[in-house]
C-alpha cells in the first residue's frame, strides 16, 4: 500500500493539478480524459462488431432488426466511408497481409451463402459457395498459421488463403452445430460442438483437431453456452460465461489439454474473460472485475455499477468495459473515466494509435481518443473477444 501514498503532480501550462497518486500507472488512467473525435451512423438495430485493418481502415457491420438488412462499411481514420456492401453476414477477419475474409449471402435467396476474400478496397479476390442448407450457424472465419482459414457451422472446414478447400470435419446431416474455431499457440483447432439452440440437449463438447482436420480429443464441457479461450501453449479453458440472460450462476470451468485430459477449475476461475501478460481478468455477472494471478491469488477487484457486456484489455493494463456507458478501469482496478454514448455499447476495439472504437446498439460508431493514450490493444494470449482488433480468433496472429 506504500505505493498508494505517493503524491504526483501533473502540470498543464501554468496550472498545476495535484492528485493523490494511486500508483504511477493508475494515476495516468485516473487523470486521462476521453474526447470523441468523430461519429458515424450505420443501421439502427442489433449489431456485430468492429474490425481494424492493417492500413488503418475501420470495418463496421450493422444490421437493421426489422428488415434484416445488413451493411458492411469501410471507413478511413477520419470516419469517411470508402466503400460498402449489403450482402455481407460477418464482420471481416483480416490476415497479416491485409486480406479481408467474410461470409456473404444472395439478397434474393438468403439460404445461399458463401465465404469470400476481399482486398482492402473491397474488391473480390475469390468466393467459395457453401452447400445448400448450411446458412444456419455459419461462423465468421478464423485465421491460422500461413493464412489458413477455418469456419464453423454445420461442419468445420479449412481453406488455404486462395480459397481452396483443404478438409471438412463432420457432416451437415449429423445435425450438430460447430462454433467458431479457435486457433491456439500449438496450431491446433479447438471448436465447441452442440446440438443447436432449438434442441433440448444443452450439453457441449469441445473437440480438438489437428491442422489436417483429424480429431485428437472430445471433452464434455457440460453446457452449450461455454466460451473457449487459451490459457497456455497446449491448454484452453472452457468457461461458463455465456449463459442465458437472467441466470446468475456459472458452471465450473475446465482446463483442457489438447489430448483431452482436463482439470476442473473452481467457481471463480470459470469467469475468466481476458488474459494479460501475467494476470487473468475475471468478470462476475458482467459487472464485477477481479484481477488474479493464474494460480488464483486475487490482486484487486473493481465493483461496477453497470451491466457490462463488452470488455477489452489495453497494452498498459487499462481495461475498457462497455454497458450503458463506456468506462476505463486502471491496472489496479480503480475507476477512470466514464462516457455516456446515448445507447448501450455493443463492441469495443482498440486501434494501434490508441483510438478507442465503440459501436453502440443504435448503429453508431464512436472514435474516441484520450488525453493520455493506453497504447492500443494488449499483445497477450487473450486480451478480449476474438483475440485481436483484426477479429482473427487466433493466438498465432499478432495485433
Amino acid at each position: 500500500m506504500r505505493k498508494l501514498l505517493k503524491l504526483a503532480f501533473i502540470c498543464a501550462g501554468a496550472a498545476a493539478i495535484v492528485f493523490v497518486a494511486l500508483h504511477s500507472r493508475d494515476l495516468l488512467r485516473v487523470a486521462s480524459r476521453p474526447h470523441i473525435k468523430w461519429e458515424h451512423k450505420g443501421l439502427h438495430g442489433f449489431y456485430d462488431r468492429v474490425t481494424i485493418g492493417l492500413e488503418g481502415n475501420i470495418y463496421v457491420l450493422t444490421v437493421e432488426s426489422l428488415t434484416q438488412r445488413f451493411l458492411l462499411e469501410a471507413l478511413d481514420h477520419n470516419g469517411a466511408v470508402q466503400w460498402s456492401r449489403e450482402d455481407i453476414l460477418s464482420a471481416p477477419a483480416i490476415d497479416s497481409e491485409g486480406r479481408l475474409y467474410v461470409n456473404g449471402f444472395v439478397p434474393q435467396a438468403r439460404e445461399k451463402v458463401f465465404l469470400e476474400a476481399l482486398d482492402a478496397a473491397g474488391h473480390s479476390l475469390w468466393k467459395w459457395w457453401l452447400p445448400q442448407g448450411e446458412a444456419v450457424g455459419l461462423t465468421a472465419p478464423a485465421i491460422g498459421l500461413n493464412g489458413k482459414l477455418f469456419i464453423g457451422g454445420r461442419c468445420v472446414r479449412a481453406f488455404d488463403r486462395d480459397g481452396h478447400l483443404l478438409w471438412t470435419f463432420g457432416q451437415a446431416s449429423d445435425r450438430f452445430v460447430y462454433g467458431r474455431p479457435l486457433i491456439n499457440a500449438d496450431k491446433r483447432v479447438y471448436v465447441l460442438r452442440t446440438r443447436g439452440i432449438d434442441s433440448t440437449d444443452e450439453s457441449g463438447h469441445l473437440l480438438v483437431l489437428n491442422e489436417e482436420g483429424v480429431q485428437l480429443s472430445d471433452v464434455d464441457v457440460f453446457n452449450r453456452y461455454a466460451s473457449v479461450l487459451p490459457i497456455g501453449f497446449e491448454h484452453v479453458a472452457a468457461v461458463g460465461m455465456d449463459l442465458p440472460i437472467g441466470t446468475n450462476t456459472y458452471t465450473p470451468g475446465l482446463d483442457i489439454s489438447w489430448d483431452g485430459s482436463s482439470v476442473r477449475m473452481d467457481h471463480d476461475l470459470a469467469r475468466v474473460r481476458m488474459i494479460g501478460e501475467k494476470h487473468w481478468y475475471l468478470v462476475a455477472s458482467n459487472q464485477d472485475m477481479t484481477v488474479v494471478e493464474p494460480r488464483g491469488k486475487r490482486l484487486c477487484t473493481n465493483t461496477g455499477s453497470d451491466h457490462f457486456e463488452e470488455w477489452t484489455l489495453a497494452a498498459d493494463g487499462t481495461v475498457y468495459a462497455g454497458g450503458n456507458d463506456l468506462i476505463s478501469i486502471s491496472p489496479s482496478c480503480w475507476n477512470g473515466w466514464r462516457l455516456n454514448l446515448r445507447s448501450p455499447v455493443s463492441s469495443i476495439v482498440l486501434g494501434t494509435d490508441g483510438t478507442i472504437y465503440a459501436l453502440t446498439q443504435d448503429g453508431a460508431l464512436h472514435a474516441i481518443t484520450e488525453t493520455i493514450l493506453s497504447g492500443g490493444a494488449a499483445r497477450s494470449m487473450w486480451p478480449g473477444d476474438n483475440h485481436d482488433s483484426r477479429n482473427t480468433n487466433s493466438v498465432l496472429q499478432t495485433q
